[in-house]
């Protein structure tokens, strides 16, 4: 490593738990499958047929530019999750389902006419919640897994804590950082993520075939190596770090910041064995022992 150059971080907030001592770190995001990431905003209402704000039904308003140096011209989009303007990708999930909620709007509206707006909204949000939660635990999951989770549970138990285990969130769940590709099929050309990052004029773009493009290109396998793309080459949004990042570096870091524990004591902790090398530990991963 040469230069001397850094990558900004910033460290994740925190509160105190009654008498104790013990930081306990804030998750932003609810710990339901139940499309949040959608929903969390009455902002994104139209106030109208229970509608999400889609003007056209095509695209979502536009709020202030937060766009990255480069990218005078692109205005981040006015969604529930902040995060959906960081590339097409997450965009053009946020548009597919918000364009699904306003069919069923007008198809539950045409077949109920006497339902008010909060009505219709609400029916269509368990719907759409219930498509994201099949799609998540019957085809994702299972394939992600190798193993089909119909049947693990029987009823809802609602005494079970939700909450996400830090040591799963910070580490673990960033699995799917690997499985980024590099390029996606968009209509005709191979689009470089880096190239997708922040370019939030959709109004400009072909949606139907980003999101095409999407559902064409398989993921990476979830493994130790990742693209260039978010290692090079990520662009952040933010203002302490406007330069290009890397993501593999910011999970390490991430896992310092929140003060997981070493790697064989938390496979202790779940009741694993221990490993005695390192040799052992990265045997049929790609990582070089040495």
């Amino acid at each position: 490593c040469q230069g001397g150059g850094s990558i900004g971080f910033a460290r994740g907030k925190y509160a105190f738990s009654g008498s104790s001592t013990e930081r306990q770190f804030l998750d932003f995001a609810s710990a339901y499958i139940d499309a949040s990431w959608l929903y969390n905003a009455d902002v994104e209402r139209t106030g109208v047929e229970g509608r999400l704000r889609l003007p056209g039904n095509k695209f979502p308003d536009h709020g202030p530019s937060s766009a990255p140096q480069g990218h005078p011209s692109c205005r981040a989009p006015k969604v529930a999750d902040g995060r959906a303007g960081e590339n097409l990708g997450l965009l053009h999930i946020y548009l597919l389902f918000g364009r699904e909620h306003n069919r069923l709007c007008g198809e539950l509206a045409a077949a109920n006419p006497a339902w008010d707006d909060e009505r219709l909204y609400q029916e269509a949000r368990v719907r759409v919640i219930a498509l994201v939660q099949k799609v998540t635990l019957e085809e994702y999951a299972p394939n992600l897994l190798g193993v089909s989770l119909k049947n693990q549970a029987a009823s809802y138990d609602p005494s079970v804590d939700p909450r996400i285990n830090l040591l799963f969130a910070t580490a673990a769940y960033r699995y799917g950082h690997s499985a980024i590709p590099g390029v996606y099929h968009v209509g005709n050309e191979r689009v470089a993520l880096r190239d997708m990052q922040f370019q939030t004029c959709i109004q400009m773009l072909n949606s139907d075939a980003v999101i095409e493009g999407m559902a064409s290109t398989p993921i990476n396998s979830v493994d130790t190596h990742f693209v260039a793309d978010v290692r090079n080459h990520l662009k952040t949004g933010f203002s302490f770090n406007p330069g290009a990042a890397d993501l593999f570096s910011f999970g390490i870091q991430r896992g310092r910041d929140v003060g997981l524990p070493r790697y064989n004591d938390a496979r202790q902790m779940l009741g694993l064995s221990r490993f005695a090398t390192f040799e052992a530990m990265t045997e049929g991963t790609g990582v070089d022992p040495a």
